[in-house]
């Protein structure tokens, strides 16, 4: 939407009916599908990758599949979990991000750059930054085995409640220097055969 709303022109993609169903009436042009089995056709300017590289199957033959919609010049973003971040580390099955079974891969920082590499992507640059919601939902799985609150406004409340660590998981982030979610933006070098 952020994109869009910036002049932007959008084509969602995913495999659900229902996420895609959800972004048309939010007026954003999705296609069903996956990059590997019906990606729509055309030189992009940029392909987007929030959160969803982790859930696929394969990472580099999407992130070569990204590549060849790429116009030569054309840009790739990818956001998902830090697997170095010390949130990682130090609740091991209980990190939040890990979010088995549904991430079927994890990255570190060098681990993306030398899959970006592998793609054919140049120009990488990479970032970490912190999350809300990181840190004390790891707490939560570590005391409680689970999320305790799924929906309602016991979920409002410790939704507001976990903004009130923000400060607090930020210093720890900083400190350490590994923080718990992880950025890239590589570039299309390459022309396409």
């Amino acid at each position: 939407m952020a994109l869009r709303d910036h002049g932007w022109e959008v084509t969602g993609l995913d495999p659900s009916p229902e996420a895609c169903a959800h972004a048309r009436a939010r007026g954003v042009n999705a296609v069903e599908g996956t990059l590997l089995d019906g990606a729509p056709g055309g030189a992009y300017d940029a392909v987007v990758f929030n959160h969803s590289l982790e859930h696929v199957v394969e990472p580099l033959d999407d992130l070569v599949a990204a590549r060849r919609l790429l116009r030569t010049g054309g840009v790739l973003v990818v956001s998902l979990p830090n697997f170095g971040s010390w949130q990682r580390q130090r609740f091991e099955s209980s990190w939040f991000h890990l979010d088995l079974p549904r991430h079927r891969s994890h990255f570190t920082v060098r681990g993306l750059e030398k899959l970006l590499e592998r793609s054919g992507y140049g120009g990488i640059q990479t970032m970490t930054t912190t999350s809300a919601d990181g840190l004390p939902m790891s707490l939560q799985y570590r005391v409680l085995g689970r999320r305790r609150f799924e929906e309602g406004l016991h979920l409002y409340a410790y939704t507001g409640a976990t903004l009130l660590v923000v400060p607090v998981t930020a210093t720890l982030d900083r400190l350490s220097g590994r923080r718990d979610l992880l950025h890239a933006i590589a570039v299309n070098a390459e022309q396409h055969t």
